[in-house]
């Protein structure tokens, strides 16, 4: 079993925790060639991701069966999912910060979270003593302080602008219709459109990458600490 750190933003970490978001889009870091598209195992286009032969040159510049790798492909291209398969695991980059200090030689590990906590002002040392809250970013934050775990439960690969309405609704983009004076008839498609371009701005958008798509449940949360598996 696999297992990747994901960084998500505070809303997201909120929608996880609220139910509303169950899926999460991510950019393939290298691109399909023009006009690729994925097969099935009969040669029919299909983005389910799947367990496939990738192939390898030899040292003899000739084309060999390689490995087997999960993810997409077609005769000629393929990639592999970066965060593996149905039933492997991604663990939730968020901001951070900690309670208790290792100051005075006590090690703790005691957490809080900017996206529950986002008005934590004031932590602790060892000694007992007020310290100011330092928040550390999602990308620095260590396996052992994770609170959130999730379980994949399929993989795919699409074009970004070829998301559904209910896909869209699975982003957790629920929290767009709370903003004040939203307009109400606008489509869960188009609130996710525009916070894709809030994050990674228009011209992400515009060129219409192929992503990964990653349905998922949460496995476990933990308020303090690791996250843990249900007993």
């Amino acid at each position: 079993m696999k297992e990747s750190g994901l960084i998500f933003n505070r809303e997201m970490v909120r929608a996880i925790l609220n139910g509303t978001k169950t899926m999460t889009r991510r950019i393939m870091k290298k691109q399909p060639p023009d006009g690729w598209y994925p097969v099935g195992t009969r040669d029919v286009a299909d983005t389910v991701a799947r367990t496939y032969t990738k192939g390898v040159i030899d040292r003899h510049g000739c084309l060999q069966a390689g490995p087997e790798v999960f993810g997409v492909a077609d005769d000629t291209w393929g990639a592999v999912s970066p965060c593996g398969r149905p039933g492997d695991r991604i663990w939730v980059r968020e901001t951070f910060g900690q309670k208790i200090r290792s100051v005075g030689g006590c090690p703790h590990e005691s957490y809080a979270y900017r996206a529950s906590e986002p008005n934590a002002a004031r932590c602790y040392d060892c000694n007992g003593r007020e310290l100011p809250m330092k928040w550390t970013p999602s990308i620095h934050m260590p396996r052992k302080a994770a609170r959130i775990l999730l379980d994949i439960t399929e993989v795919r690969a699409e074009r970004l602008n070829d998301i559904s309405e209910a896909d869209a609704e699975a982003e957790g983009i629920d929290f767009l219709r709370h903003i004040p004076d939203a307009d109400e008839t606008i489509s869960a498609r188009q609130l996710f459109e525009f916070l894709w371009v809030s994050i990674y701005g228009q011209e992400s958008w515009d060129s219409n990458p192929w992503v990964w798509v990653y349905p998922f449940k949460v496995l476990a949360t933990a308020q303090q600490g690791a996250a843990k598996e249900p007993a």
